[in-house]
């Protein structure tokens, strides 16, 4: 998966508002102070920075001179075509989900606006990620919300915010929208079909609207009826996928992927599902219009708005909850000194400098200074 889809699917949604780099490079999952009351300034040496008690024990600390071993994985979601016939897969049923996607293609096409709450659902290895994506498409202009990401199509401009950033992306559409997302996000692909089949003009561009910028050389592969819907089975290079749709109407309830993201170390797989239940109507509820800027700087380029925090600059404010379900605010830590420390069981590096981290945490709370020490665990898993 390249960069610019990858950020827009899941690393900016799911990304911690935080001037600090994790030790494995992914946004944290879970935040678990590393020893006592995270409102309370330090008075007793932390605990160590140890995995909640439901993750797996941690190993023993590599020592420094060893050689970092590749990744293992546990073992990723199985590939959906597992369980569909012969009878499912031939030539008949391949005719069938032809039509059946041209006929759904043509009903969204043919709708004025179309809006929808999508569910998306990313499960990997190390655990699983739920959002909701709100789409609204009307023409040309469309919305897409995606927790504290929104791109707007509007008043002949595209626009890119990030929530709790002082700037946000406006440039105008010069030949089409897509074009100037490829302008601005190289080889960025929207999670949305809806706009794809709309733009759909013969039979072989259809299946491109589900690739979600991830499933490569993806073609039709079956058709069947299961549980009173009807669902078309794609296979792709690099995975496979199940369209539910409802028979109807000919609109999409559900779409299942499962796939190795391109680039991605060998056993990796996700699988992403995402719920779907579209309002086709002649008006949406809420208009689509251009974003105001509210006090922020509007940019040219994703470089700028995504530009990190310099230093001596505010950090945004945040709010997660300890191992106890206890709240930590930014607000609450004002003051102090605050280092978090990323770590995974699974990241050689990051355990190899839990120890040294633990020693830093012991000193400062013994010397009574104002700095506080909190162990954010990284795609640890609950079983």
């Amino acid at each position: 998966m390249n960069k610019s889809t990858a950020s827009l699917l899941f690393a900016l949604a799911a990304s911690a508002p935080m001037a600090f780099a994790p030790h494995a490079g992914a946004a944290p999952t879970a935040f678990a102070p590393q020893g006592g009351d995270a409102q309370d300034a330090p008075s007793a040496p932390p605990k160590p920075a140890t995995p909640p008690e439901s993750a797996p024990a941690k190993p023993a600390t590599p020592p420094e001179s060893a050689p970092l071993p590749e990744l293992q994985f546990p073992q990723g979601p199985k590939p959906l075509a597992i369980d569909w016939s012969a009878g499912e897969t031939d030539a008949a049923a391949i005719e069938k989900a032809n039509a059946l996607l041209a006929k759904m293609a043509k009903v969204y096409q043919d709708a004025p606006t179309i809006s929808d709450s999508i569910r998306m659902t990313t499960r990997q290895p190390m655990g699983e990620n739920s959002n909701t994506m709100g789409v609204a498409i009307a023409g040309a202009d469309f919305r897409l919300e995606l927790d504290k990401v929104i791109m707007t199509a509007a008043d002949k401009s595209l626009f890119f915010e990030v929530v709790g950033r002082k700037r946000y992306l406006m440039v105008p559409i010069k030949e089409s929208v897509d074009a100037t997302i490829q302008e601005v996000m190289p080889g960025a692909r929207l999670p949305i079909p809806y706009r794809e089949l709309r733009a759909a003009t013969t039979s072989d561009q259809i299946p491109e609207a589900f690739t979600l910028g991830a499933l490569e050389d993806l073609k039709v592969a079956g058709f069947r009826q299961k549980d009173g819907k009807d669902q078309i089975l794609m296979k792709a290079s690099n995975g496979d996928q199940v369209l539910t749709v409802d028979p109807a109407t000919a609109t999409l309830s559900q779409i299942d992927s499962v796939f190795q993201p391109p680039q991605a170390p060998p056993g990796f797989t996700l699988a992403v599902e995402m719920v779907m239940a579209a309002k086709l109507g002649p008006s949406l509820e809420k208009p689509i219009v251009a974003p105001e800027a509210n006090g922020r700087e509007a940019v040219t380029s994703m470089q700028a708005v995504m530009a990190p925090i310099a230093v001596g600059e505010t950090m945004h404010d945040f709010t997660l909850n300890d191992q106890d379900g206890n709240s930590v605010s930014l607000a609450s830590l004002k003051g102090s000194v605050v280092v978090f420390d990323f770590w995974a069981t699974w990241c050689v590096p990051c355990m190899r400098v839990l120890p040294k981290v633990d020693e830093v945490a012991k000193w400062a709370a013994e010397s009574g200074k104002p700095v506080k020490f909190f162990g954010v665990d990284v795609m640890e898993r609950a079983d």
